[in-house]
């Protein structure tokens, strides 16, 4: 089932988790596995990149299917993040699968960006 389908709230402990892992460890992906019915899932990660305008790189991967952007909308809302931008990619994935390189959404969120102020006149 989609995320968006589903209650979200019910994962938030372990996404909190594994964004709060992300966040202690800047340069390193957090994974959680996310179990949406008894046939179906989505995988989350987490990494924070940058050292003065840091931003979180959030991955959606659903094994076995196509990734929607409702489902990222849906994740993101229910952690209080904006995103600047989602947009799908592919990853070269650590063994070579004849059914091709694992597809993700991916979502750029700003973490302590703030936007020059503008001129008064």
């Amino acid at each position: 089932m989609r995320l968006d389908r589903v209650k979200v709230e019910v994962f938030l402990p372990s996404l909190r988790q594994a964004l709060d892992q992300a966040m202690a460890n800047p340069g390193r992906t957090s994974w959680v596995a996310l179990k949406t019915s008894p046939k179906d899932g989505v995988q989350v990660g987490f990494k924070l990149l940058g050292a003065k305008i840091q931003l979180l790189v959030v991955y959606l991967r659903r094994p076995g299917g196509p990734e929607h952007l409702q489902e990222m909308e849906a994740l993101l809302q229910a952690l209080g993040l904006s995103a600047i931008t989602i947009i799908p990619a592919k990853g070269n994935g650590v063994v070579k699968r004849p059914w091709g390189p694992p597809s993700f959404l991916v979502a750029f969120v700003p973490v302590n960006w703030h936007p020059l102020p503008q001129p008064l006149f």
